[in-house]
């Protein structure tokens, strides 16, 4: 069995004299962690800026993996969950979020992966009381069944 281990990747960027970070991230006894060769599909963040879908070259390099890993592990299915800080109008962030969440599907079919892989969703959770960047972000999950 593997030991469950978490592994941060940090690639940091200017954007506007404004840093912006790409996580990436694995748990090996997640669900949404997989193997093909020596390929290690893992869940992936991207970030954006404030009231931003724009992604940046970061982001791109992340989501080009992502695309590699979900053709060549043959996934079932990406869940593509869109982030907003809870500044504002709550129906304003939820249609941000969503706005995210489509940007990096759109960006994932780019890259050949298939429509019908890629679920968009905006998360509905309840403000904490904090506002981070890590707000600002869009999760992808594989889903193995």
């Amino acid at each position: 069995m593997l030991k469950k281990r978490l592994t941060r990747l940090f690639l940091l960027t200017a954007l506007a004299g404004v840093p912006a970070a790409v996580v990436m991230t694995s748990d090996a006894d997640a669900d949404d962690h997989t193997h093909q060769g020596t390929l290690e599909c893992e869940t992936a963040e991207v970030y954006f800026r404030t009231d931003s879908t724009e992604l940046d070259g970061p982001a791109s390099t992340i989501l080009d993996h992502v695309a590699e890993c979900a053709i060549a592990a043959k996934v079932d299915s990406l869940l593509v969950i869109g982030h907003a800080d809870h500044r504002g109008p709550v129906t304003y962030n939820q249609k941000l979020a969503l706005e995210r969440a489509n940007e990096v599907a759109e960006y994932l079919r780019d890259q050949n992966v298939p429509s019908t892989l890629l679920t968009s969703t905006a998360d509905e959770s309840e403000a904490d009381g904090t506002l981070t960047s890590d707000d600002r972000r869009v999760e992808i999950r594989y889903i193995l069944d």
